[in-house]
């Protein structure tokens, strides 16, 4: 196996750190041939609503629990900040998505919008 490079595809699953820090964790190569030019389509999953577990905001990243979800995929969804930031939301609050599974196997949680 080679070495990573930058603009390699990875996959990874995230961790949170004790501080609620999300980190990549399980870092590999995606594919050989795969770049950040391909054009790869994401899944939509349809619409759903779960808790916020974390926000790093220097990290420009958030964390979504939905309990549906994690039983099909065994993990959070992300989603960026700039889609969180608005909502006046906390930790613990729950949050309506639309979810999407991109083809390298993160799950993305868009157009959120306060569900409580």
């Amino acid at each position: 196996a080679r070495e990573l490079e930058v603009r390699d595809v990875v996959s990874f699953s995230v961790t949170l750190s004790a501080d609620g820090v999300p980190w990549a964790a399980d870092v590999q190569l995606a594919s050989d041939e795969a770049t950040l030019e391909e054009e790869v389509e994401a899944s939509e999953l349809g619409l759903f609503t779960g808790t916020l577990v974390s926000v790093a905001a220097g990290a420009g990243l958030a964390a979504v629990r939905c309990e549906d979800l994690q039983e099909l995929f065994g993990k959070d969804l992300c989603a960026f900040y700039p889609d969180v930031s608005g909502l006046g939301a906390n930790i613990g609050d729950a949050v309506s998505f639309n979810a999407v599974l991109h083809p390298h196997g993160l799950l993305q949680a868009r157009q959120l919008s306060s569900a409580g």
